[in-house]
């Protein structure tokens, strides 16, 4: 089965094309331990407990940040 590299021949390659998955993997990760009942520190234990939901969505958007902008420099 070709790839869409040889169907699309204007199609850029791109070096880190896998990563793709991991990416939508931690995006999906983030998302279900915000909306997850269970967590490392209960919501209940207002403001502490809505600290470590921040502390995850700020790690999980920073990694994918730098991914993007990594992604973006690898085109030009």
């Amino acid at each position: 089965m070709p790839s869409m590299s040889e169907l699309i021949p204007s199609l850029p390659k791109l070096p880190n094309a896998g990563k793709g998955v991991f990416n939508m993997i931690v995006l999906l990760g983030m998302i279900l331990y915000v909306i997850s009942p269970i967590d490392l520190i209960l919501d209940v234990l207002f403001p502490v407990g809505f600290i470590d939901d921040a502390l995850i969505l700020l790690a999980g958007c920073s990694y994918l940040g730098f991914d993007f902008l990594k992604m973006i420099g690898a085109r030009k």
